[in-house]
């Protein structure tokens, strides 16, 4: 019935739509994560909220959001390059 070349053009049909799926996830979350450092930022910089602390606790506070800041942008990096590299390989198996 089905012939082995129709069979493998589904096949590979269905993986790019899954591959295009999870890119568009890929993508997606690489916003939110530039969302996110924006909003660690604006607490990071908000002195009207930290006058609240005792001056050691602003410290800490500090360094805490700088590390979330640091290990968010890090993790947005991972995502990019994941999500480009897909791209890549969906490219080169679409020649």
């Amino acid at each position: 019935m089905w012939s082995d070349r129709l069979r493998q053009h589904y096949w590979w049909a269905e993986i790019n739509g899954t591959a295009e799926k999870f890119l568009y996830e890929l993508r997606k979350a690489e916003d939110e994560e530039d969302s996110g450092v924006y909003l660690l930022q604006l607490y990071l910089n908000n002195e009207d909220d930290l006058r609240f602390f005792s001056n050691k606790d602003r410290h800490r506070i500090r360094q805490i959001l700088s590390f979330l800041i640091y290990e968010t942008q890090k993790h947005r990096v991972v995502l990019s390059n994941l999500a480009d590299e897909l791209e890549k390989k969906r490219a080169g198996h679409a020649e």
